[in-house]
């Protein structure tokens, strides 16, 4: 029951998180009108369940337009999963959505707030707060029973240095992030030439670094130290620095930080075990699941989106 319980209290940590961090900076009520945004398979998303979500997960005035698109799908995505699990009859327990509760509650009167209040800042009752936190209970539940012991156990063994803690080396080449197609093309180009000639020989990566990278880290030959699957390194960077052999050089690729090429210089294994990395694994696991489940449920939505005030 303790690994169980783990993945579930996982489950909900992220929510938990950004609801009990919301102080009175994000403390400007709800306004009042409940515009339709959305109606997905007949419910109504509105502007109040927008606002509340922009609230629970602290994000500031200044980035809501610029968010906004991007949390309505979210939105809709969660409906989705609603109606899913109910179809199945898979609901969150009364006692573990009474734990969750709680502990939102606790985290709000540790920094001396009120919960009530500050929930009612966000536009929640203590009915719509839980209905919030059963859906993560539910779906891990739901994630659970479909995903086995062998397929964790697989996970690890196939990507096991991600996992253990490793921590790699690397040496890096970034050019600046292009403006248009064109340039980008020409960036992965210039990079792609610079890896024929490292590999060839021709001078060290080390060097090309030097003269050729937009990065702080050129004056050190590229060098970013050491770091694990999960540390500072952006993942995107650590996905393709875990996926390389050796001393192998990456092909360009880019991020939103600019176009790149890496190298791996050192490795020091890690000593985690597939019990230690099996909550992560789980975790990852289930939000594929999630990701693959809402693309088919969209499939078959009737999403109806309601025209943009003038």
């Amino acid at each position: 029951m303790g690994r169980i319980g783990n993945q579930r209290r996982t489950a909900v940590a992220a929510l938990l998180a950004t609801l009990a961090a919301v102080t009175s900076a994000a403390a400007q009520p709800p306004k009042s009108g409940a515009k339709t945004l959305v109606v997905v398979n007949g419910t109504e998303i509105t502007e109040r369940d927008l606002r509340t979500m922009m609230l629970s997960r602290g994000v500031p005035e200044s980035l809501r337009a610029t968010v906004r698109p991007v949390l309505i799908e979210r939105l809709i995505d969660d409906q989705l999963m609603r109606e899913f699990l109910d179809g199945r009859k898979v609901t969150a327990p009364k006692v573990l959505l009474d734990r969750a509760v709680q502990r939102v509650e606790q985290s709000f009167r540790k920094k001396g707030l009120k919960p009530k209040e500050e929930l009612k800042k966000l536009g929640l009752d203590e009915a719509s707060l839980r209905r919030k936190l059963a859906l993560p209970i539910a779906w891990n539940m739901y994630a659970k029973d479909n995903i086995d012991d062998r397929e964790i156990r697989a996970q690890f063994t196939k990507h096991r240095a991600r996992y253990d803690g490793t921590r790699l080396r690397a040496r890096q080449i970034v050019l600046k992030l292009p403006k248009d197609a064109a340039a980008m093309r020409q960036s992965v180009e210039k990079l792609d030439a610079l890896r024929r000639d490292i590999v060839a020989g021709k001078h060290s990566f080390e060097a090309a670094a030097k003269k050729h990278s937009a990065a702080p880290s050129k004056n050190n030959g590229g060098d970013v130290g050491f770091f694990a699957f999960r540390g500072n390194m952006p993942r995107e960077i650590a996905q393709v620095a875990f996926s390389l052999k050796g001393d192998e050089i990456s092909q360009p690729f880019v991020t939103q930080f600019g176009v790149h090429l890496l190298q791996i210089t050192a490795r020091k294994p890690g000593q985690l075990s597939l019990e230690d990395a099996r909550p992560e694994i789980f975790r990852q696991l289930a939000q594929q699941r999630w990701n693959e489940r809402v693309a088919t449920l969209r499939k078959t939505a009737k999403i109806e989106r309601k025209p943009a005030a003038k």
